[in-house]
């Protein structure tokens, strides 16, 4: 029944939406919750401090990996994606060269980005008739891509681009990655996110919300509905546990946060922010680089306590696991801990801190 149903225009596109989400398998469900993790994870970052820098550049990675390719999976939970390392066509009318992580060989300049990133190391004619390319170089070709489109959405907004949040560019950086024309100058998109800058308004980051997830896919194309519900969500900076608007502080005076543990994320810690050294809860945190599973990362922020791991156990019990347990709990997190002490944390490097394992 609903099979049939996907492709009438004589429903709205709520309800044909509303059809779509019934479809979802199990692991659909998996990548809306990182989806949601990696949103409250990155929405306090500051992107003037390296090490949240590598954060952003790890989770918008994997956000367009997750948007551009299939993924691997055990039991239904992603485990690496599928990397088209031959010419591909893809379902665009008519159909482009493809390769990689949607690396478009038709485009105008495809050539030239490719010399870029290659030089004559690689030939583009041959790989255009087929010949293969190798993983780290498909990932070269993403890396470059997503910088590329960077560069460019800070020329597009200007000023504005340092005031949204990093989830917001975040979705906007897998917008543009995708279809560009949906984010540019005279779009609605373009004027609620504007707007949303100017006023501090959360209505209008709704309305940007709502034009991603209903308004930017009008041939009801059910994969690109599938992307653009995961952008929507990206977006949904309202929804952060601690949520700062474009003119607020990056976590905001005064703010506080429940905890689930287990299940809520907690905010990186900005310089100088209060925090409770105890030794019954601690923080997961992962590397954050290309070799951290996504199991782990999905991990990542959250609260656990030293008698209840997760699943994949805890930080460094896994085979060659790198994550480490932090004691030191933000003041803002509401969390009764045993033997608290205030502190104020300090930025070292990870190895330095206690309990970092590699094995």
């Amino acid at each position: 029944m609903i099979d049939d149903m996907l492709n009438l225009k004589a429903i709205s596109m709520e309800e044909w939406v509303n059809l779509i989400h019934r479809k979802r398998g199990k692991m659909d469900l998996w990548v809306e919750d990182w989806v949601d993790s990696a949103r409250d994870r990155v929405h306090n970052l500051d992107l003037n401090i390296p090490e949240h820098q590598d954060i952003y550049h790890q989770h918008v990675t994997t956000f367009i990996m997750f948007n551009e390719v299939k993924w691997d999976d055990e039991d239904q939970v992603p485990t690496k994606p599928k990397i088209k390392l031959k010419v591909y066509d893809d379902t665009a009318t008519p159909p482009n060269k493809t390769i990689g992580f949607g690396f478009n060989m038709d485009a105008a300049g495809a050539r030239k980005e490719w010399l870029e990133v290659f030089g004559d190391k690689v030939s583009f004619d041959k790989v255009k008739k087929g010949l293969k390319i190798t993983k780290e170089q498909a990932k070269e070709l993403l890396d470059y891509q997503i910088k590329k489109r960077r560069d460019e959405l800070e020329l597009l907004f200007g000023k504005d681009w340092k005031l949204l949040k990093p989830n917001e560019k975040m979705a906007i950086e897998s917008l543009y990655f995708n279809s560009p024309s949906l984010v540019r100058k005279g779009t609605k998109f373009h004027e609620n996110i504007k707007k949303y800058i100017e006023t501090n308004d959360p209505k209008y980051l709704k309305e940007t919300c709502n034009e991603v997830k209903y308004k930017s896919n009008k041939n009801r194309h059910p994969g690109i509905q599938y992307r653009r519900d995961k952008e929507a969500r990206m977006l949904e900076s309202n929804k952060c546990p601690i949520y700062s608007k474009p003119l607020d502080d990056l976590i905001p005076k005064g703010a506080s946060m429940d905890i689930k543990l287990g299940k809520t994320v907690v905010p990186r810690s900005q310089p100088n922010t209060p925090s409770r050294s105890n030794r019954r809860y601690y923080i997961w945190r992962s590397q954050q680089d290309d070799k951290v599973r996504v199991n782990h990362q999905f991990c990542d922020g959250k609260i656990f306590d030293v008698d209840s791991p997760p699943d994949i156990g805890h930080p460094g019990k896994d085979y060659n696991c790198r994550c480490i347990q932090d004691f030191n709990i933000p003041d803002f997190v509401n969390l009764k801990l045993s033997d608290e002490k205030t502190m104020v944390r300090k930025y070292v490097d990870l190895p330095q801190l206690p309990n970092f394992c590699i094995k």
